[in-house]
């Protein structure tokens, strides 16, 4: 938290700033989580290093990623059509308007 008011306040990045202490404090969780699997012997055993096998199930996860991608993009397109045709209605306002209760 203190990390970004500097970002943000101190040094002037506004939104920038923001945006790279999170990254950097996420970086910062992976390399931990890194270490700890590398050194810890508590996960000695399990992990035996980077190998080919971790690539098996990765056409199926494409898969399922595009479907997401065309759901989101289909509600996007879908959302912004009913604004399009909401501004055609007489009364434009309570039309619009009507949309944000949906």
């Amino acid at each position: 938290m203190g990390m970004s008011w500097v970002a943000v306040y101190e040094i002037g990045l506004g939104l920038l700033g923001a945006s790279l202490v999170l990254s950097l404090s996420w970086w910062i969780i992976m390399i931990g989580q890194y270490v700890y699997i590398v050194k810890s012997k508590r996960c000695r055993r399990t992990w035996q290093g980077f190998t080919w096998e971790v690539f098996i199930g990765l056409y199926g996860f494409f898969k399922i990623s595009a479907a997401s991608a065309v759901t989101l993009c289909l509600e996007t397109w879908y959302f912004q059509i009913l604004v399009l045709l909401a501004g055609l209605l007489p009364n434009l306002e309570l039309a619009l308007d009507s949309l944000s209760i949906w």
